[in-house]
């Protein structure tokens, strides 16, 4: 029993540490892909950064935005909780984990390239807090998997609280973020 014990905080460990090297690795490949592969074609891109926050309607576009915001994190989570019902799941939930990690990187050095120092202060808002919040769920969806001894609705409720944090999510990307965005983009 105590050996048994001791290989499943052993291999949790490991899973753990193997989830957030994705998530690390991810996001260095992201913030690389951003520096080297635009070249002359970022200036077209750089400006459609910056005309989007200089024109930015907070209010008009609020429900379009928490629409389109739930349906993509709800997929992620539904995607991540049918994925740890595989054996093999935890790869497959960590390679996504990676790649919120490539977008996270990939975004937060697209805001750096424009506004320079001040747009890491513009990507808190609007990246890297809703995708810090998002990948703590998926880790939360990913250590529930874990423990086999849950029952299945157990793992039903887990689900459901998992995409009531993706409404949350949602509401964060359509309401909050953009006034602080907006805030940010005209300090700096």
């Amino acid at each position: 029993m105590q050996r048994k014990k001791l290989y499943t905080s052993y291999t949790h460990t490991h899973i753990n540490t193997i989830i957030f090297a994705m998530l690390f690795a991810g996001s260095i490949l992201g913030g690389f892909i951003a520096v080297n592969s635009y070249g002359d074609a970022f200036i077209p891109i750089s400006q459609n950064i910056y005309d989007s926050f200089r024109y930015l309607s907070v209010a008009s576009d609020g429900m379009i935005i928490f629409t389109d915001s739930v349906i993509r994190h709800a997929r992620a989570i539904i995607l991540i909780w049918v994925l740890g019902f595989l054996h093999a799941g935890v790869v497959f939930q960590s390679l996504l984990i990676g790649m919120r990690g490539l977008f996270m990187g990939y975004g937060v050095s697209m805001f750096v390239m424009q506004f320079g120092a001040g747009g890491l202060f513009l990507a808190i808002p609007a990246i890297v807090l809703p995708n810090i919040f998002l990948i703590i769920i998926l880790f939360f969806i990913i250590k529930n998997h874990l423990k086999r001894e849950r029952s299945f609705s157990e793992n039903i409720i887990a689900l459901i609280l998992t995409l009531l944090c993706a409404v949350v999510i949602g509401l964060y990307e359509a309401y909050i973020s953009p006034p602080l965005c907006l805030f940010v983009f005209n300090l700096i």
